[in-house]
């Protein structure tokens, strides 16, 4: 190779250029070429210099680009270069062959002449013709004769992209065609720059472009084109009449926004016509009608009127002389309305995203001509419906194929293309030969069970029955089990009206159609009349709302007193916003600005006017906490009157974030009645629970209650289908191997047991057998725990095919998934579905989850509820009471972690006496398998408790702090606050003294018992700004559209790496987005809308590392909180330490996962920055005869620790107020091959830690003995062990590497070890 460097001017006089030629060797000589000269004369040159270059291919390059022979040898650009390759090929052939005859002649054999070699080479192929055309002739009398094989070019096509390439027009429609080409052009400019074509606008640069021509390309192509009409102005549009997305108007249905450019002086509400391109749905035919016209992808463009924003590269890359003239004429068209400075070139910008642009101007080019091939092929399909009409109206009996001739009839003469048009839209049903041939990759998603193509109205028994028979199709079953349950009549005691309430609340009654309570609701009714704390927990829709909405409004109408509404979350406190405000309507005596919702979206300049106006105030325990008991003495004309407080969804409070609601609750009671001398009556209304009284009591403080749980509500009948995906048969052929095996190896044992040798002998040979097993293959390879055994088609996959066969038959369905990536996936494998059956209702489906807007929530609610919606992918987000109407199937992907919140989100279908039916879809966990094969065990699962631990001491301190910043505290004496929080309040305050945030009156310490607050705050707002109920990130990372510079979602830091990277698949709401470029800084991720037929999935490792170096307490007696199951509880004492912790996510690599198949394509390695939170843990080391007795029976140690640690979180509860969200363990990953410690360790999951770990170190030992005990008693006889023993439903790997008997060798272990230690303790005394 060589290198020349940038010509230069020689004599100033440009008549020749000088060429420097530097060889790799070092040798140099200059050229002087001739201005003008090609690169063929400076190859001829370079040989001429260096005649030893002679037989070599030359070859030259200008940044990237080979040069022609025909270029010239010119570039106007200074600092460039040429760079001139020698390629040796053609001379090593020739090598090649001198050295074969020399070869030939060494071996004394003769030398062939190339000359006769060529002749005898003819020879050969003339006899071979010879032969083969003498094989014709005698195969002539064959019953099968040969077809002599085709020349190419007539050989019969098959694919429609084929056909549409080579067949041609009909002279009507040519011309519709052309135009149709100089449109695509513009619209795809257009599109590139972000922006919608309107009529008006394209009119500018296609001025032969009229409104009839446009329709007539909609009527024959209304797959490829659409057009609508809107307005700048919400009164004039369908979208303010309740459709979906209908916020904003017109322009906000169709995404777009009403721009006024310099020179449009148009009224806003001036109608305007948009037009639209689109590829038709896989499998679908261009002539197919879209059921939806707005295209998914033009969301967020702006509507161009008046005027247009320039952008980016100008889309010009010809394809035709058609749209050659279009393009030239796009510079008009952006000509005084441009708001950049840059100049338009023939190349575009020249910017330093050039490239990019360039790819972007490269991709929007196949876009275009996919919609001219999609275009012609419309055109196509109705010339060929025309023309075998015409050929069937002949008599002549002559036939002629235009698939096969790719040409039309001499005869066939369709007309003009208004006569066309005609003919096409009386045939707009009919289906051509050509639209019956299936385009390459428009294949279903791969799976036997497919939903039906026919969509059909069915009730839920009979399609129950349907699923049933389909699902039994295949040669597994998908069909675990079904379960029916029988429904209940409506009971009511017929108690009128007017001996519950008042006349006016019977009518509001009446006015939303209730003239009759059930039995719950009068007995609810009944209690709060007499004054009495109620707690109602009956399942989901059983009316629970009225229970406490008509005794409330019924003594606000009797009297000047207010009412306190807590709900968990702000979506729930909107619904029965808007629940009040339909049933309060027409109440005199109470007007509906007096019931409002104060959160964190209320203005605050709105604020002050809606606490002292309300007389229903509806809030979160987070706005309580942070800004009302804060400000309670602003507030005071509520709090003077407050004489009810309701308490819905109680049953969410539990865990840590329950016991800070409770403190929470304490404070407004002590605030209350010290201050206000006001005792409110407090109402709770809870899904099933099993401790309801308890569970009340500890989250009020409030001894006294009343119970409602019998349910007068009527229901239907109910199905629950579990819904196991069948084995793939690679799976079903290596458990068949691994059976053989096992049986093998049985006959072995049983063989060598027979035998007449010694014991030594017999265990030498078991160990060898057990060594081979092991050896190239992990230790995990059981039949019940290896992945290849036990790999089933994906759970996510069937989850999208049953929600999409459930819109089919119009059943309005919520599959509930475990995360927010599943509930997108599982919308997009129903949509891809649907798509592909070209089914009308691929848009009546939605997901709905965390991180969207609230605007866009209430949407997607309000559509859910009115029926334009009729499958939602939803997270636990609707999990709660939020009103969507009535459903008839409700999906689960997993279970979802308790027995309470399965049957709380099955509770959502089935209201009014309507059947209903719930289907779990199981993964392949050891968790879903085992309820696959014992469904019994979850039906007859108890439901859990709610457990509230108000007295946790780093909880108490905190709450401590703010109730004295409220009101001074009092932790002594009679009247003191512990009746409030409890006998530990005066240690909490001795502590916060030493920390300098509670100190006594400096005037008289001794004589006043009172605790004020002496600390800080944030901006001086208190205490209550720095504690924090739910840990909730308050840093967020924005996803930015990168195109139109519009925020799409917000994701929380914590999360955020776990769905934004760099390469990553981001998805929202059934669209794709490419992430390509993270702003740490700014904490923004760019993202692009991309088509793609893959996702990604994260990978990485959670890892626990214990960063202190000693105990923290001793192990003598401890006190215990009195709200613990056993107060009575005697720590036993253990070795475990309680140190500090940092819990870390490192970010190893993605994967990219075909959509269709599931199977994985690629591995990229990840560089971002670890996600970590300092916590507590509290661990205990294993001993090292664990891996030595594990290791003789063939069994993994990590299994067995990973298994022992699920036991010890499944008897925390036994002795500490705790929920699974609080602590957790170390798990371990299937596919990890990395060193961990060998330990037992609990860790609080919040950061900064919640107190649990801290209560746990004193009790491990008796923690220990409870886990072996639950293990060693529990009857399964699974290896992998099951719910009531090693399974955990909060696993993050989805309880693999489960071993239950290497579970007991580790603890006893362990135990053992804690023995000889107590030992050595007692001997040290």
């Amino acid at each position: 190779g060589a290198e020349a460097v940038a010509p230069g001017e020689v004599g100033g006089a440009m008549k020749t250029l000088a060429v420097q030629i530097k060889t790799l060797t070092g040798a140099s000589y200059p050229l002087e070429v001739a201005e003008g000269a090609t690169i063929a004369d400076l190859k001829a040159l370079v040989v001429a210099r260096d005649p030893a270059l002679e037989g070599t291919k030359l070859n030259l390059y200008q940044g990237g680009r080979k040069l022609g022979k025909d270029d010239e040898v010119y570039d106007a650009r200074s600092g460039s270069f040429l760079t001139l390759v020698f390629s040796k090929a053609k001379r090593k052939r020739e090598d090649n062959k001198v050295a074969k005859v020399k070869k030939t002649t060494a071996n004394n054999s003769p030398v062939v002449d190339p000359e006769v070699a060529r002749q005898r080479k003819e020879m050969a192929f003339s006899a071979l013709q010879d032969a083969l055309e003498k094989k014709e002739v005698s195969a002539c009398s064959c019953s099968r004769p040969t077809k002599a094989k085709q020349p190419a070019a007539k050989r019969r096509l098959t694919s429609i992209k084929a056909i549409v390439q080579k067949l041609p027009l009909p002279d009507g429609l040519a011309d519709l065609n052309n135009r149709f080409q100089e449109l695509s052009v513009v619209v795809g400019f257009l599109y590139q720059q972000g922006l919608q074509p309107t009529m008006s606008g394209l009119q500018r640069v296609l001025p032969s472009l009229d409104e009839p021509a446009i329709i007539m390309m909609r009527a024959f192509a209304p797959g490829v084109v659409t057009t609508r009409k809107v307005c700048g102005s919400a009164m004039y549009s369908d979208a303010s009449r309740g459709k979906l997305g209908a916020t904003h108007g017109a322009l906000a249905e169709t995404g777009t926004s009403y721009e006024e450019g310099p020179s449009d002086s148009r009224p806003s509400s001036e109608a305007e016509s948009i037009v639209n391109l689109h590829v038709p749905c896989a499998g679908s035919s261009p002539r197919t009608p879209r059921q939806n016209p707005l295209e998914s992808q033009q969301l967020e463009w702006q509507t161009v009127t008046g005027g247009m924003t320039y952008g980016g590269l100008v889309y010009s890359k010809e394809v035709s002389e058609h749209q050659q003239a279009a393009a030239s004429a796009l510079p008009a068209l952006i000509q005084g309305s441009r708001r950049s400075s840059q100049t338009i070139g023939p190349a575009g910008l020249s910017s330093p995203k050039s490239y990019e642009k360039g790819k972007i101007a490269s991709e929007m080019k196949q876009c275009v001509l996919r919609w001219q091939s999609f275009f012609k092929q419309a055109l196509l399909e109705v010339a060929l419906i025309m023309h075998d009409d015409f050929m069937d109206a002949r008599t002549d009996g002559q036939g002629h194929d235009p698939l096969e001739e790719l040409c039309w009839h001499p005869d066939f003469a369709p007309g003009s293309a208004a006569e066309i048009l005609k003919v096409a839209r009386r045939s707009l049903a009919r289906e051509s030969r050509l639209a019956r041939k299936r385009p390459k990759g428009s294949g279903e998603l791969k799976g036997t069970f497919k939903p039906c193509k026919a969509a059909s109205d069915m009730d839920v028994e009979s399609f129950t029955a349907h699923l049933i028979h389909k699902a039994a199709a295949g040669t597994e079953s998908r069909s675990a089990y079904l379960k029916e349950i029988p429904g209940r009549p409506l009971k009511s005691d017929g108690i009128p009206f007017e001996d519950l309430f008042c006349e006016e609340v019977g009518r509001a009654l009446g006015s939303i159609g209730i003239h009759k309570l059930y039995s719950h609701q009068e007995r609810a009714v009944q209690a709060v009349g007499r004054g009495e704390n109620v707690i109602i927990t009956t399942p989901t829709a059983s009316g629970k709302s009225i229970c406490y909405n008509v005794p409330v409004l019924d003594g606000l109408l009797q009297s000047r007193a207010t009412a306190l509404y807590v709900f968990p979350t702000k979506a729930l406190a909107q619904d029965q916003l808007r629940a009040l405000h339909m049933l309060c309507k027409d109440v005199a005596g109470l007007e509906l600005n007096q019931i409002g919702v104060f959160d964190g979206d209320t203005p605050k300049a709105a604020r002050e006017e809606l606490v002292a106006n309300a007389r229903i105030l509806i809030c979160n325990p987070d706005i309580l906490h942070v800004t009302l008991l804060p400000r309670h003495k602003d507030y005071k004309d509520f709090f003077s009157r407050l004489r009810y407080i309701v308490l819905d969804e109680a049953h969410a409070y539990r865990g840590v974030f329950g016991s800070h609601v409770a403190l929470v609750i304490r404070r407004l009671r002590r605030i209350l009645e010290r201050t206000w001398c006001v005792t409110a009556q407090f109402f709770l209304s809870s899904a099933t629970i099993a401790n309801s009284v308890v569970h009340a009591q500890n989250l009020t403080g409030v001894d006294e209650w009343t119970t409602v749980t019998n349910d007068g509500s009527p229901c239907g009948d109910k199905m629950f289908l579990l819904w196991n995906p069948p084995l793939k048969e690679s799976a079903k052929r290596n458990r068949k191997k691994l059976q053989e095996k096992k049986m093998q190896a049985d006959a072995c044992d049983a063989k060598l047991d027979k035998a007449d040798v010694g014991p030594n002998h017999k265990f030498e040979a078991w160990r060898g057998r057990q060594l081979q097993r092991r050896e190239g293959r992990r230790a995990d390879e059981r039949l019940e725990q290896n992945g290849s055994t036990r790999e089933r088609l994906s759970p996510i996959m069937e989850m999208g095919m049953l929600l999409a066969e459930c819109v089919q038959h119009n059943l309005k369905s919520i599959a509930f998934c475990k995360t927010r990536k599943l509930s997108e996936l599982v919308l997009q494998y129903a949509r891809s579905v649907l798509d592909g059956l070209d089914s009308p209702h691929g848009k009546a489906i939605a997901a709905y989850r965390a991180g969207y807007s609230a605007q866009h929530r209430r949407a997607i609610e309000g559509s859910l509820f009115s029926g334009n919606l009729r499958g939602v992918a939803a997270t636990n987000a609707l999990e709660l009471g939020i009103d969507v109407g009535a459903l008839d199937v409700t999906l689960h992907l997993g279970f979802p972690g308790t027995v309470s919140s399965l049957w709380q989100q099955a509770g959502r279908a089935g209201r009014r006496e309507r059947k209903a039916l719930s289907i779990y879809v199981a993964f392949d966990g050891a968790l879903d398998q085992y309820f696959m094969k014992n469904p019994e065990k979850l039906f007859e699962a108890p439901v859990e408790h709610a457990s509230i631990d108000y007295q946790n001491p780093m909880l108490l301190e905190a709450h401590a702090c703010c109730a004295s910043h409220e009101l001074p505290l009092l932790a002594e004496g009679e009247e003191s606050d512990v009746n409030y929080f409890g006998s530990t309040l005066s240690s909490a305050a001795v502590a916060l003294q030493k920390r300098g945030l509670l100190g006594r009156n400096p005037d008289c310490p001794t004589a006043d018992p009172r605790w004020f607050y002496i600390g800080g705050g944030k901006a001086g707002r208190g205490p209550a700004s720095e504690v924090n109920l739910r840990a909730i990130d308050e840093t967020v990372w924005t996803v930015v559209d990168d195109m139109t510079e519009e925020v799409v979602e917000e994701v929380e830091e914590s999360k955020a790496f776990f769905q934004v990277y760099e390469g990553a698949v981001y998805m929202h709401q059934g669209k794709k987005f490419l992430v390509t470029k993270l702003e740490m800084g700014a904490r923004i991720a760019k993202v692009r809308r991309a088509d793609l037929k893959y996702y990604t999935s994260i990978r990485q490792h959670t890892d626990i590392a214990v960063t202190g170096g000693q105990a923290a307490y001793d192990t003598d007696r401890v006190h215990l909180p009195s709200t613990t199951t056993s107060s009575s509880v005697v720590p036993l004492g253990s070795s475990a330490r309680l140190e500090p912790a940092r819990h870390s996510v490192s970010f190893v690599s993605f994967m990219k996962v075909w959509q269709a198949t599931g199977k994985v394509f690629d591995t990229v390695d990840l560089n971002l920055p670890k996600v970590e939170y300092d916590t507590v843990c509290s661990f205990i080391r294993v001993p090292d005869k664990a891996r030595a007795l594990l290791e003789r029976d063939g069994k993994e140690l990590r299994a067995g620790i990973h298994a022992a640690s699920h036991a010890l979180l499944n008897v925390l509860p036994l002795y500490l107020m705790c929920n699974s969200q609080d602590a957790g363990v170390e798990c371990v990953n299937e596919n990890e091959t990395r060193w961990r410690p060998e330990r037992l360790l609990i860790y609080d999951k919040q950061p900064g830690g919640t107190g649990i770990s801290s209560q746990v170190r004193p009790l491990f030992g008796n923690i220990l003995r409870a886990a072996r005990e639950l293990v060693d008693q529990c009857p399964c006889r699974e290896e992998s062990g099951c719910p009531g023993c090693v399974h955990h439903g909060d696993c993050p790997q989805y309880n693999a590497v489960l071993d239950k008997s290497a579970a007991l060798v580790v603890l006893d272990a362990v135990l053992e070890a804690e023995e000889a230690w107590m030992g050595e303790e007692e001997q040290c005394k």
